[in-house]
């Protein structure tokens, strides 16, 4: 089944919810900050008439930066918030089945669920140096 198209905001969303939560939130910071100095920048005015494609570039790219000043920002937070969702939900599906006394939490779980499970597993492995638990 082929994938419908997506527009760039949805891409912005989906790459950032990938993300760390905080990486989507400093790209959020450095993009506002960034286009909003773009956006109140100054355009200089022209008198000569071979300077106007100059002078409409710099509007159109002005007017750009003055609305994508909030909609990049919006973008990388709600992918921002979906990462922090997901890992925890990840988080508590790791903390569920680490509890769990038998065996029998792994097979009431879906594939998606499975894989979320040794997503999760392999992170804390990592980050605790490689070392199990039980060690």
């Amino acid at each position: 089944m082929a994938r419908r198209k997506q527009s760039l905001f949805e891409v912005l969303i989906e790459t950032t919810s990938k993300l760390p939560w905080w990486a989507g939130v400093v790209l959020a910071i450095a993009a506002y900050l960034w286009l909003h100095v773009v956006a109140s920048s100054e355009v200089t005015a022209v008198a000569q008439s071979g300077k106007m494609g100059e002078f409409v570039s710099q509007n159109i790219f002005k007017t750009l930066a003055s609305v994508g000043q909030y909609l990049l920002p919006f973008a990388f937070l709600v992918g921002a918030a979906m990462s922090a969702f997901g890992r925890a939900r990840r988080r508590a599906l790791h903390a569920q089945v680490a509890g769990s006394p038998d065996r029998g939490a792994l097979n009431d779980m879906s594939w998606q669920q499975f894989e979320a499970l040794v997503g999760e597993t392999s992170w804390c492995n990592a980050s605790s140096g490689g070392r199990s638990r039980s060690a």
